[in-house]
């Protein structure tokens, strides 16, 4: 009897494991176009999990782009995106221009934010 209730068992936990595996790669599939690959936030060995809030939004990139993250996003730019966003004085409209245009690359698809991209997408 309790090979029967542990084979059952088994089987309920194979069924939900599957059933994460095709989500996560639903998941994966969707953010595939908004975040380039090798672009993926690797924890350090040891360490919890990581928010891209944590993580540097600026500094050399290791594919060699330069710039680095719209803050609070994984979405990717150009170093002159992240100095425009500095420049912007109230931490609030900073925050909103940054969302702004992360909804946009996000929408389009984008890459990389160039200044091009940033001056069009964050015109309200």
């Amino acid at each position: 009897m309790d090979e029967l209730k542990t084979d059952r068992r088994l089987d309920a936990l194979e069924a939900r494991l599957a059933r994460v595996e095709t989500l996560l790669a639903a998941l994966l599939e969707r953010i595939d176009g908004v975040l380039p690959a090798g672009d993926a936030i690797e924890p350090r060995p040891g360490a919890g999990p990581v928010s891209p809030a944590h993580v540097p939004s600026s500094g050399n990139r290791a594919d060699g782009r330069g710039g680095g993250l719209i803050p609070g996003t994984r979405i990717p730019c150009t170093e002159d995106v992240l100095e425009r966003l500095r420049r912007i004085a109230v931490p609030f409209v900073r925050d909103m221009v940054a969302r702004k245009v992360a909804d946009c690359a996000r929408a389009e698809r984008v890459q990389l934010v160039d200044v091009a991209f940033f001056e069009r997408a964050a015109t309200f």
